[in-house]
């Protein structure tokens, strides 16, 4: 597995480094060929069913009794470039996509209109739950 965070100049001073996060080939072979992950169960794809139904399937797979956060490891983005890839995917494989993603919501809901419908909201906000479950992956 290739390290996520590369350094941009590692001869600058420690105080003055920055840093990029990388896809992994596998994330980057997905996007170059345009490749497409399988089409998930609709209830997947569905808020008041997605939770259960990744349950559903996880007990399915082996795994008794699922935690919270291996069920929502199972959920899917239904948009962008990595369409209908697990959350457990993007963590894995492109992780600075994935900020993208959870960044560009939190400018969405701080700068809503008042009635204003945020597309796949809910989604987008288990994935940032997702994403806070991993202490690596978020600072406070």
């Amino acid at each position: 597995v290739a390290t996520p965070i590369r350094v941009v100049n590692p001869n600058a001073p420690e105080s003055r480094q920055q840093a990029i996060l990388v896809a992994t080939k596998e994330a980057r072979h997905y996007k170059e060929r345009r490749m497409v992950f399988p089409t998930p169960p609709l209830q997947l794809l569905n808020q008041l069913t997605a939770l259960a139904h990744a349950e559903k399937f996880l007990v399915n797979e082996g795994i008794p009794t699922p935690t919270h956060q291996q069920c929502l490891g199972k959920l899917v983005v239904p948009f962008g470039h990595y369409v209908n890839a697990p959350f457990h995917w993007l963590v894995s494989n492109d992780v600075g996509y994935m900020k993208y993603i959870i960044d560009k919501h939190r400018a969405e809901v701080k700068n809503k209109h008042k009635n204003a419908v945020i597309e796949n909201q809910w989604v987008k906000e288990y994935l940032t739950e997702y994403a806070v479950s991993f202490p690596s992956l978020h600072s406070p």
